[in-house]
């Protein structure tokens, strides 16, 4: 089973505000594939400073999680 890399979209009061795949969130945030995932590095490495929105990826729970 092939797994979707799912996504939460955050704005500046840290309010979830859109989750989704790749494709759903650069509608959602109006941008390119690419500047999408600069975007999830760029929030990953901690620099936020001036942006709108962070974005951070959802991690799948294994078995030996739960």
């Amino acid at each position: 089973m092939k797994f979707e890399t799912m996504y939460i979209v955050y704005n500046n009061e840290e309010t979830p505000v859109f989750v989704g795949n790749t494709p759903e969130c650069c509608e959602f945030l109006n941008m390119t594939q690419a500047s999408f995932y600069c975007l999830v590095t760029k929030t990953r490495n901690g620099i936020i400073k001036g942006r709108k929105y962070r974005v951070y990826k959802i991690e799948e729970e294994t078995e030996d999680e739960i």
